[in-house]
C-alpha cells in the first residue's frame, strides 16, 4: 500500500505539471483554479511588520471556500517562495504543480488510507488491499487529483472523522471529541461536515440502545459534539471573528443560492432518459457494480456483525445523496465523499478466508462476485490510463490553445496601431496579457453595456457560449432571467453577427473573433 501510494503520487506529477505555463492557461483547463490562483499568491505578500504579514496570510478575499483550503495552499507555497526567491511568482508551472500535488493528491491518498482502516482496521490484509486499490484507482478520485481544489482537503477531514469514530468504538471519549473537531474543519472547508447531521445522532442512539450511555449522557455528548464542532469551525476560519465576517456571509449566501438555483444554467436532471449519466458510471462504476454497493449496504444492515457500521454509513450516504441529487449542477467530485466510503460494503460479502471445501452455490456466488469486482477494477484502470494520457497531452490537443495560435498569427499580430490593444476574452479562451495587449474577462460573461464602456479592440468568444447563451429559448430555463438577460442579448447579437460596432472576422469550432469596426 505504501509503494502503491508513492507510485500514485509521483506518477500524477506528470499530468499535473501541464496546463499551467501561465496563470491565464489555468482558465482553459480548470477555470476554478484560475479564480483561486491570485488569492493563494497574495497569502504570501510581504508586509512591513510581522503582524501585517500574518494578516496577509489570513485575509484571502475568496470567501466561496473556507480558510483551511487556503491555509494548506499557503503552507505548500512557502518552500517555493524560499527556493525561487524574489521572482517566485513567475514560476507558475512549479507553483501549480506543488499546489495540485500537496493540496489534492496527498490529501486524497491520505483519505484512502483513513477510509481503508475505518472499514477493515487493516485485517485481513487481502481485503484491505482490495479496498485500498478500488478506492485509489477510482477515476473519480483520480480526476480530483488532477487539479487544485478544496474538495480533497474536505474529503480528508471527512475520512478522518470516520477514522476517529471507528477508533472511539462507542466509548464517547477523546476520539469522539477529535471526531467533532474533524467534522468542524470539514464544515469549514466546504460544508462537507454538515452531512454528519444524521450520522452523529444515529451513533448516539446506538450507544443508548446498547446501554453504553444513558439519556442524560446522550444529551451531554450531543452538546459536547456540537460545541466542539462550532468552536472548530470558527478556529479554522478565524476571519469570522474579524471585520471580513460580513463578506464571508455574503459570499456564502450567494454560493448557496447558486448551488440550489444555478449560475448561468438552470437545474439539470441527474438521470438522462432514465439512465445514469456516462460520466457517473465511468468515474464510480457500471450499473452492476453500483447495484452491488446498494445490495451490500442493505445486506450489511441485515447482518448482525456489520449492522452498526452499515447503519452509520447509511446515515451518511442517504442524506448526502439526496442533497447532491437536488443541486443545480452535477460534477463528479461532488460524489467522492459518498461513493468512496460506500465501496467498503463489498468486503463483508467475501469471507475472510475463502475455502475450497465450500458448497457449490457459495463457490458460484463468490466466483460471480470476484469477477464483477475484478472487471470493475479493470475498467477503473483503463479509464485512469486514458485520463492520465489526456491530461498529459492537454496542451497539445487543446482547441483553445490552437484557436489562440491562429488568432495571434493571422489577426492580432497584424495590428499596426501604436496603442496597446484592449482585448476581451471569455473564460476558456487562452490569451495572456503582454506588452502589446491588455486582456480582461468578466465573471458574469460579456454584455453590451460592458463592451460599450471598455471599448475593446477585439472580442474573443467561446463558440459554445455564443450558441448556448444566444439561443432564442435560453431565458426560458435560465435560473435568473432578469439578471442574465443582458448577457443573453449580447451573445444573441454575436450569434447573428450583429454586435454594434464589431464585425466577425474569424471563427472555428472553438471560438469566434470580433474586431472593432
Amino acid at each position: 500500500m505504501i509503494l502503491l501510494s508513492l507510485a500514485y503520487f509521483f506518477l500524477l506529477a506528470l499530468p499535473n505539471a501541464t496546463g499551467a505555463k501561465t496563470p491565464e492557461m489555468l482558465s482553459v483547463f480548470e477555470v476554478d483554479e484560475y479564480a483561486q490562483y491570485s488569492h493563494a499568491l497574495q497569502l504570501l505578500n510581504p508586509a512591513d511588520t510581522l503582524k501585517g504579514s500574518l494578516r496577509n496570510f489570513l485575509v484571502y478575499d475568496h470567501y466561496f471556500y473556507g480558510y483551511p483550503f487556503y491555509f494548506f495552499s499557503g503552507l505548500s507555497l512557502i518552500p517555493v517562495k524560499w527556493i525561487a526567491g524574489i521572482d517566485w511568482r513567475s514560476q507558475t508551472q512549479v507553483i501549480v504543480l506543488v499546489l495540485r500535488q500537496l493540496v489534492n493528491v496527498l490529501p486524497n491518498i491520505l483519505s484512502v488510507w483513513l477510509l481503508t482502516y475505518s472499514a477493515t482496521r487493516f485485517r485481513p490484509a487481502w481485503k484491505s488491499m482490495l479496498l485500498f486499490t478500488l478506492l485509489l484507482f477510482s477515476p473519480g478520485l483520480l480526476g480530483n487529483s488532477l487539479w487544485w481544489h478544496p474538495d480533497a482537503v474536505g474529503l480528508m477531514f471527512v475520512s478522518l472523522a470516520f477514522f476517529l469514530l471507528r477508533l472511539d468504538r462507542l466509548r464517547f471519549g477523546i476520539f469522539y471529541s477529535l471526531c467533532a473537531a474533524a467534522v468542524g474543519v470539514a464544515f469549514g472547508v466546504k460544508y462537507m461536515g454538515a452531512f454528519f447531521f444524521l450520522l452523529i445522532p444515529a451513533y448516539l442512539l446506538i450507544g443508548l440502545h446498547l446501554k453504553k450511555i444513558t439519556w442524560g449522557k446522550m444529551a451531554l455528548h450531543a452538546a459536547v459534539f456540537v460545541g466542539i464542532m462550532l468552536v472548530t469551525v470558527v478556529a479554522s476560519n478565524p476571519l469570522l471573528l474579524l471585520q471580513e465576517r460580513s463578506a464571508i456571509i455574503e459570499n456564502q449566501v450567494l454560493q448557496f443560492s447558486q448551488t440550489s438555483q444555478g449560475i448561468l444554467m438552470g437545474k439539470q436532471p441527474f438521470l438522462q432518459n432514465g439512465r445514469l449519466p456516462q460520466w457517473f458510471t465511468a468515474n464510480y462504476g457500471m450499473a452492476p457494480f453500483l447495484l452491488l454497493l446498494a445490495g451490500g449496504l442493505a445486506a450489511g444492515i441485515a447482518r448482525k456483525e456489520s449492522r452498526i457500521q452499515s447503519i452509520l454509513l447509511a446515515a451518511w450516504v442517504v442524506p448526502y445523496s439526496l442533497v447532491i441529487l437536488n443541486a443545480s449542477s452535477q460534477r463528479q467530485h461532488y460524489w467522492l465523499p459518498i461513493l468512496l466510503p460506500l465501496m467498503a460494503v463489498i468486503l463483508p460479502l467475501f469471507p475472510d478466508r475463502p475455502s475450497l471445501k465450500a458448497a457449490w452455490p457459495k463457490k458460484a456466488w463468490l466466483g460471480l462476485l470476484s469477477v464483477l469486482v475484478a472487471a470493475q477494477l479493470l475498467l477503473f484502470v483503463v479509464t485512469d490510463v486514458k485520463i492520465i494520457i489526456n491530461a498529459t497531452q492537454r496542451e497539445q490537443t487543446s482547441p483553445s490553445l490552437q484557436f489562440t495560435e491562429t488568432v495571434r498569427s493571422q489577426w492580432i499580430a497584424t495590428n499596426t496601431e501604436a496603442t496597446r490593444l484592449i482585448i476581451y476574452r471569455d473564460w476558456r479562451i487562452y490569451y495572456p496579457a503582454d506588452e502589446n495587449a491588455e486582456v480582461f474577462i468578466d465573471w458574469e460573461l460579456a454584455n453590451n453595456e460592458m463592451i460599450e464602456t471598455r471599448q475593446p479592440d477585439y472580442l474573443l468568444l467561446e463558440k459554445a457560449n455564443v450558441i448556448t447563451y444566444g439561443a432564442e429559448d435560453y431565458l426560458e430555463s435560465a435560473p435568473d432571467a432578469e439578471r442574465l438577460e443582458p448577457m443573453h442579448r449580447f451573445y444573441r447579437d454575436a450569434l447573428l453577427d450583429q454586435i454594434d460596432g464589431y464585425s466577425l472576422v474569424y471563427q472555428d469550432s472553438f471560438g469566434m473573433v470580433f474586431k472593432q469596426d
